[in-house]
Formats: structure tokens, C-alpha cells, sequence
């Protein structure tokens, strides 16, 4: 019996070989391509959510303003450093700060040392009308403590003595002192003045009892008239009182704080 021959496939290229349907294959091309976009799309839309912008750390924040202050300080020492090595540097500056804050220590001091007064007064009357029964210090003795808190704060002001009468009385440094005949004296510093007179039986302003009390230059007994000027009409107290010759008066006139200083001040030279 003959032997069959054995026949092999087709080859793919063989014009025997299956024909596809070009239609099929564009339709599975379609498919192929489109699920190959829908990966595509996937992966970049999880490539946006992973690159999101991270909120920035509160840390950083932190460091960064520290810097800027330690910058602001810095900035000011030198500033500092800069003005004092200036101010070193130029003799005349320096002696003009020098001299500025002297005033201003001594201007502190004086209205420290009012103030004090002020206070120390109010308290002794407090302790003295506990004491007594509501009963108020004279006015001699409100008086006395006035003159010894004024001498602390006028220590270092000038003296004017008096050697024909036997008087002294202190003034600021920087007011100018004028004699006016036997026993009188001006004292003044631009606008302002204070006069001293020795003059016998020297009248005494006709004003109301409220408008004047008791006062004493150290021990000589005289009142403290609160007038007015007779040219303007500007407020002018006046204190007068017998010196102890019995024939002569010593009548002081001015107004403000110095006056009120002043006038305690005064002292009989023995």
C-alpha cells in the first residue's frame, strides 16, 4: 500500500493561508488603542494627586521671623553703638549731652522734692488730727515743715547776703541778681522777676482777709498778700513784715514756683 505523503500548514504568507477580515482587525485595532488612552489617562491623573503643592511647615515660619528680629536688633545696636561712638567722638556734643542730662536730673529733683513735700505735709496732718482730735496744724508750724523740705531741694542754689540788715536769701544759679540801692535787690532771668525792698513803714495792700494769711520770713512774723499787678493786672504775691529794728520793713514781690521757694529760704543773719 503507498505510504500517504504528510502535508504540512499553510504558511501565514502562503496565498493558501487564512484570510482576515480587514474590518475585524480595524475594530480590534479601536478597542486596542482605547484601552491603551484609558491607562494613559489613569496614570497622569495620579501623577496631578501625587504633585499636589505640600502646605509649607509652621517651622520654617518660625525660623524665618526669628531671623528677621535677630536682624532688627542687630540693626539697632549698631545704630546705637554708631551714636555713642559719634557722640564720643566730638568733645563739644558730648559736653552739651553731658550738661542736658545734669539739667534734666536736676529738674527731676526738684519736682521729686516737691512732690515729697507735698506728701510728707498732707501725712503730718493726717498723724496730728488722729492725735488730736481732728485738730489741724497752724499754719506756723505747716510752714516750718515747708521751709526745712525747701532747704533739701534749694541746696545747691545761690546765696544772696544781705550784710546791712542782716538777711540772706537763696536763688536758682541762672538768675541774675541787681542791687538797687541800700538793701534792695533784683533778682531776674529773661521776663521774669522777683524784687527785695528795705523801706520804712511800707503800706499794706487793702485786700480781703481770704486774699492774704500769716507768714514768717525765718522768725519775723509778716502776711503773704496775693495781689495783682497794678500795670496789667498779672497776679503778684507780696510778702512784708518789720524787720527786727522795729523801723523798717523788708517787702518781697514775685510770682511762681521760685517765688514760693524763695521766700522760705529767707534767713536773719545773727
Amino acid at each position: 500500500m503507498p505510504k500517504s505523503k504528510k502535508k504540512n500548514p499553510p504558511k501565514a504568507d502562503s496565498p493558501k493561508a487564512k484570510k482576515i477580515d480587514p474590518q475585524v482587525e480595524l475594530e480590534r485595532d479601536k478597542k486596542y488603542f482605547a484601552e491603551l488612552e484609558k491607562v494613559k489617562s489613569g496614570s497622569k491623573k495620579e501623577e496631578v494627586v501625587s504633585e499636589e503643592p505640600v502646605a509649607p511647615d509652621n517651622r520654617k515660619k518660625m525660623v524665618t521671623a526669628i531671623i528677621v528680629i535677630m536682624a532688627v536688633v542687630f540693626i539697632g545696636w549698631l545704630l546705637t553703638e554708631k551714636y555713642r561712638w559719634v557722640s564720643d567722638s566730638n568733645p563739644e556734643q558730648k559736653a552739651a549731652a553731658a550738661e542736658w542730662q545734669s539739667l534734666r536730673d536736676t529738674l527731676g529733683q526738684a519736682v521729686t522734692n516737691v512732690k515729697e513735700s507735698i506728701s510728707q505735709i498732707k501725712k503730718i496732718k493726717e498723724v496730728q488730727n488722729q492725735a488730736n482730735g481732728e485738730k489741724e496744724l497752724s499754719q506756723e508750724d505747716v510752714l516750718k515743715l515747708k521751709i526745712a523740705l525747701v532747704n533739701e531741694a534749694t541746696k545747691t542754689w545761690a546765696v544772696y547776703n544781705n550784710f546791712d540788715y542782716n538777711f540772706s536769701i537763696k536763688h536758682p544759679t541762672d538768675w541774675q541778681e541787681v542791687a538797687t540801692g541800700k538793701g534792695g535787690v533784683t533778682f531776674t532771668k529773661g521776663k521774669d522777676k522777683i524784687v527785695a525792698t528795705i523801706a520804712l513803714q511800707i503800706p499794706r495792700p487793702a485786700l480781703p482777709e481770704d486774699k492774704s494769711e500769716v507768714f514768717f520770713l525765718d522768725t519775723l512774723s509778716g502776711r503773704l498778700y496775693h495781689d495783682t499787678a497794678a500795670k496789667d493786672g498779672t497776679p503778684l504775691d507780696k510778702v512784708i513784715a518789720t524787720l527786727p529794728d522795729g523801723k523798717n520793713d523788708i517787702y518781697i514781690a514775685g510770682y511762681g514756683s521760685v517765688f514760693d521757694q524763695m521766700i522760705l529760704t529767707f534767713k536773719l543773719i545773727k
